[in-house]
């Protein structure tokens, strides 16, 4: 009988799918030879598939674009308190009119122009306010990587289960093509039988009953391999291609501890609860510097001209500006409890965060540790079930069992194969969700041939090159 992961075989034996993975085959040695190539959406690895959702999964672009947004707006924070220069020039002309009459009149224009340039340079806003603001601003930005880690994690979660419902749907259906294949040999021999007197009318419906269901079977496991297809190209970007079968992920950890103690180094949600904590801690210091005396220093610098005669020498001044708040009706001391409160809160998700992720961490590697069970005893299931068909159809063939028999024995077969086929599909699934529920279904942790985004990276050079582009033009 025709099965697709005989004891994680690899390869399904029906012919019919034989022909579709010969015919995929060939299409891409022609496009090698045309010169174009195969795109990272017909991926033949899981791990091309990731890549290929890094590069085109909507949902991961949107996600990168609201990083860099936010880098964005953290640049424009962190320039606030940096220097600032100020340039301004003026020129004016004055028509001036001498005497009183039109033939004795003298006109003269009398033309003058200044420029003058001030640099202002913020020094403290309360105490390390400032330091402590440029600090809570660069959080702002590992905040939004983590949410991108967070977005990115379970987004390939997903693209892994759409790549194992591929191959999910299309062994299904190698099954169902086969026990149509099995059911029409039936029905033929049956017929045979029949008309050789050797089979009755009912021999003969069962056998036509049993290929009208297995179409029927065959007609929906059809429609739920285009349905996977359909959505592996939601979401990794592209049409399914050849698909290989996964082995197992090496990155997976040995033991409950390690994974346990793996999701607290590496789990976004928990990395971003503590840096969620120490922005609210930072607040604090930064509410009550706000609220506080403020200093700028300033200098001035300024030079002007009549009819083209510059001054020998420019105006030059500086000073220092300070300012002292004296009353505010009690709204410094509210703003500091709320940012104390806001601490608090912060505090309780992380161990809230804590605690969920280890909850699924748990529950993750336990459901890995069954599947691997379940995998074990449907594979011993599909040989006793086997082994029941080979003797029932001795029997029938010998005149000791009916017909029904032989077609419940096939029948019970198929049913075993097929939970089989589920729980070897359900084993990897497993292993994956342990990897996104420790935080490491990544592009960071993974094998894949792009390179990760990295927020705090791209914040760094964006805040050097808007550094000169401060200069303006």
């Amino acid at each position: 009988y025709m099965e697709p992961f005989g004891h994680r075989s690899r390869l399904l034996r029906c012919p019919v799918l034989w022909y579709r993975r010969l015919a995929s085959l060939l299409k891409y040695g022609l496009s090698l030879l045309l010169g174009f190539g195969v795109t990272l959406s017909q991926a033949q690895s899981i791990y091309e598939a990731l890549a290929s959702t890094f590069e085109m999964n909507p949902g991961l672009i949107d996600l990168r674009a609201q990083v860099n947004s936010a880098i964005a707006q953290a640049n424009q924070n962190i320039a606030q308190s940096k220097f600032t220069v100020v340039g301004n020039a003026n020129r004016q002309s004055r028509y001036i009119e001498d005497g009183v009459t039109a033939l004795g009149q003298r006109d003269e224009f009398i033309s003058s122009s200044s420029v003058s340039i001030r640099i202002t340079q913020p020094l403290a806003q309360g105490l390390a306010g400032i330091p402590n603001g440029i600090r809570f601003t660069e959080n702002q930005v590992r905040i939004a990587g983590l949410q991108y880690e967070k977005g990115e994690n379970s987004i390939f979660q997903q693209a892994v289960n759409a790549y194992l419902d591929v191959l999910l749907s299309e062994a299904i259906l190698g099954l169902r093509v086969g026990a149509v294949q099995q059911q029409q040999v039936l029905l033929s021999q049956t017929q045979s039988r029949f008309e050789a007197g050797e089979a009755t009318i009912t021999d003969l419906s069962l056998a036509r009953a049993e290929i009208a269901q297995a179409r029927a079977n065959l007609a929906s496991a059809n429609a739920t391999f285009e349905s996977s297809k359909a959505t592996f190209a939601q979401v990794v970007g592209g049409p399914p291609g050849f698909l290989q079968t996964p082995p197992t992920p090496v990155q997976l950890p040995e033991s409950r501890s390690e994974a346990l103690a793996r999701a607290t180094t590496s789990h976004p949600d928990l990395r971003l609860a503590r840096v969620n904590a120490e922005n609210a801690q930072l607040n604090i210091s930064i509410t009550q510097a706000r609220n506080s005396f403020s200093v700028s220093a300033f200098a001035d610098i300024s030079q002007s001209e009549q009819d083209g005669d510059w001054a020998d020498n420019p105006t030059v001044s500086a000073g220092v500006q300070a300012s002292v708040p004296l009353f505010d009706s009690g709204l410094r001391s509210a703003q500091v409890s709320q940012a104390e409160a806001g601490l608090r809160s912060a505090e309780a998700q992380v161990r809230a965060s804590e605690l969920a992720v280890r909850s699924s961490t748990i529950a993750a590697w336990e459901s890995y540790q069954a599947s691997r069970q379940v995998l074990t005893a449907f594979n011993r299931l599909v040989e006793s079930q086997r082994t029941a068909l080979n003797g029932q159809q001795a029997a029938f063939d010998a005149g000791e069992a009916v017909l029904l028999d032989v077609i419940n024995a096939r029948q019970a077969l198929l049913d075993a194969q097929v939970s089989r086929t589920q729980a070897d599909i359900q084993s990897l699934s497993a292993a994956f969700a342990v990897l996104a529920a420790i935080g490491e279904l990544s592009v960071r942790s993974l094998p894949l041939e792009v390179a990760p985004f990295d927020a705090m990276q791209t914040f760094e050079a964006l805040r050097y090159n808007s550094y000169y582009d401060g200069f303006g033009d």
